[in-house]
């Protein structure tokens, strides 16, 4: 194939990414052409810079969804998926700030194609033969389909990354652990902060500690491997809806998600432009993937304008958290102890 140096366009990255050339395997090897047997795919991309929960989801889940289209058995534990980057000419250096130690665990080699190509030549290769190759990733809205086999294949990446963390995915924790995730910024810089959230967890601390411990964390400030030691540990999560509630399903299997939500938290979700939806839960559809889990929402139906209306900070109020609360552990009492 031919490299060539794409502007950011839709016709570029299209050249970028499909300038392969299909030829029949030979019928003898070449000591010049490097022949890759493991799965490969080419086009892995984000958005989200270190936003894990989004890159968890809109990139590396993607890319399993993708080859497990294509591999006659599916993506499983084991399988090892090679994966070539978009071009560094396509856009920011946000590209770059892909969390490795993800990479390290669900992939097998990660590089930019015009490294792949350098690394090669330098060790006598002139042409790379790939025996099963990838090209591009399904649409983020291609998670919503086919739930059974989605949800086999969260299962699958949820498995991948608590071993590959050295974390038992059937874990059982032995008291309740609640944590609440703190939200103190929004790659999308959205102003969504819940006023009363430390006052709440304050006073959690004192209503339930009879029966659970309860935890703050804030994840912009707290090392990946160290959140995700807590949550795997965390029987009931609170989080506000978005990226931060992404890795949930983390959590162990048969535990309890409190989402708290209200209308006009994103652009053009509203009750006016949603008027047949009766819960604001701009993420269901990601929740509902998660087959082993429940979750719970604390909705505040009294917010309907518009995003650029309400993008404003918020307080939850008390008595009607406590109840979701309160059932969130009643469920897990009954499936843990």
């Amino acid at each position: 194939h031919t490299i060539k140096s794409p502007e950011h366009s839709i016709e570029s990255m299209r050249d970028a990414v499909f300038n392969f050339t299909i030829k029949q395997l030979p019928t003898e090897y070449s000591n010049s052409t490097l022949y890759i047997d493991e799965w490969t795919i080419h086009g892995m991309d984000t958005e989200h810079g270190n936003n894990i929960g989004h890159i968890l989801f809109d990139t590396y889940l993607k890319i399993y969804m993708a080859v497990d289209n294509f591999m006659p058995d599916g993506v499983g534990h084991n399988s090892t998926i090679n994966v070539i980057k978009l071009p560094r000419t396509m856009g920011a250096p946000i590209r770059e700030k892909f969390t490795t130690a993800f990479e390290r665990i669900l992939f097998g080699n990660v590089n930019f194609l015009d490294d792949v190509i350098e690394s090669n030549a330098k060790q006598g290769y002139n042409q790379v033969c790939f025996k099963n190759i990838v090209v591009g990733t399904t649409e983020k809205s291609g998670l919503f389909d086919a739930i059974h086999a989605n949800n086999r294949l969260l299962k699958t990446f949820r498995k991948r990354i608590l071993n590959g963390l050295k974390l038992d995915d059937l874990h059982k924790p032995d008291r309740i652990n609640i944590l609440m995730l703190h939200k103190t910024m929004s790659y999308w810089g959205r102003n969504e902060t819940i006023t009363n959230y430390i006052d709440i967890q304050q006073e959690m601390i004192n209503k339930y500690s009879h029966c659970c411990n309860v935890t703050l964390l804030d994840p912009s400030s707290t090392g990946v491997a160290e959140g995700i030691q807590i949550l795997h540990d965390s029987s009931i999560v609170i989080s506000p809806v978005g990226g931060i509630g992404f890795t949930n399903f983390l959590q162990p299997l048969y535990g309890v998600q409190i989402y708290l939500i209200r209308w006009g938290m994103f652009d053009n979700y509203s009750l006016e432009k949603h008027p047949e939806t009766f819960i604001p839960e701009y993420d269901h559809k990601v929740h509902n993937q998660q087959a082993l889990h429940t979750i719970l929402k604390y909705a505040d139906l009294s917010s309907k304008h518009t995003h650029s209306k309400y993008n404003k900070s918020w307080s939850v109020k008390k008595k009607a958290f406590y109840q979701v609360l309160d059932k969130a552990i009643q469920i897990v009492e009954k499936r843990f102890f």
